[in-house]
């Protein structure tokens, strides 16, 4: 199930420390994304479990992130109409990198532009209790 709350949300994901649990969560990530019917990525808090655990499925890219960190944000900001599945009905306009580096909690180095690059400063954003509502351009 899907949290909405947004206190709930807020909170800070610790590391995946127990790492023979990484496929369970996983499927429970792929699980609830599956389930919710559409969604670019899901967080480990998006379903109550607070570890820096993430998946991005999009157009055929699937990523799943754990302990994951931007060591590098390039190209121009880019504005993107974007929505949380925590969030239903709540979409907007926000700046994010246009790329990004990621360092997977494997050693894996994910090299991410356009809409992957903004569904990973998304995704990783919740582990820290960001939301996309945070980034919203006023107009």
């Amino acid at each position: 199930m899907i949290i909405t709350d947004i206190k709930k949300l807020r909170q800070k994901s610790k590391p995946v420390e127990e790492l023979k649990e990484l496929d369970t969560l996983f499927k429970k990530l792929d699980f609830e994304l599956f389930t919710a019917g559409g969604g670019n990525g899901l967080s480990g808090i998006q379903i109550g479990i607070p570890l820096r655990i993430a998946i991005i499925n999009y157009r055929g890219s699937y990523y799943r992130l754990f302990n994951a960190e931007i060591i590098e944000w390039s190209g121009t900001l880019i504005m993107e109409g974007e929505g949380c599945l925590s969030l239903p009905g709540q979409y907007g306009k926000t700046r994010r990198h246009e790329k990004v580096t990621v360092r997977n909690g494997d050693g894996k180095i994910y090299y991410l532009k356009g809409i992957e690059a903004v569904v990973a400063q998304h995704e990783i954003g919740h582990w820290n209790g960001y939301l996309f509502i945070d980034y919203l351009i006023k107009e």
